[in-house]
């Protein structure tokens, strides 16, 4: 029995390998960088052709691992806008305080 190892090695002239092995590189620094897991599935399909001969092709998808995209939080007005204070809570009349003068050092007592 022939390994499948060797058949591999032969497919497109060792591009397959060389296409497997750059992409398996991918998916691990993506499970790594995410935490996640990913796939590499290699599908192989073998069809008859003119005088005893088979043609192999082949395809390999690679799922890596996506990271997590920051979500928005955002209220909904009655009139069905998106908006990113909530229309139905008071606004506050507050403002930014001016920064205090240099410390003199002295120390007072409130």
């Amino acid at each position: 029995m022939r390994l499948f190892t060797d058949v591999l090695r032969e497919t497109r002239n060792g591009a397959l390998v060389d296409e497997l092995s750059a992409q398996l590189t991918e998916l691990t620094k993506a499970v790594v960088e995410t935490g996640k897991k990913g796939t590499l599935n290699l599908t192989l399909s073998i069809a008859p052709a003119k005088g005893g001969a088979y043609v192999v092709t082949d395809e390999v998808k690679l799922k890596a691992p996506e990271h997590d995209k920051e979500a928005t939080l955002f209220f909904v007005s009655n009139q069905g806008d998106l908006l990113r204070n909530d229309p139905n809570q008071i606004t506050l009349g507050l403002r930014a305080v001016d920064e205090p003068e240099e410390n003199s050092g002295e120390v007072k007592q409130i």
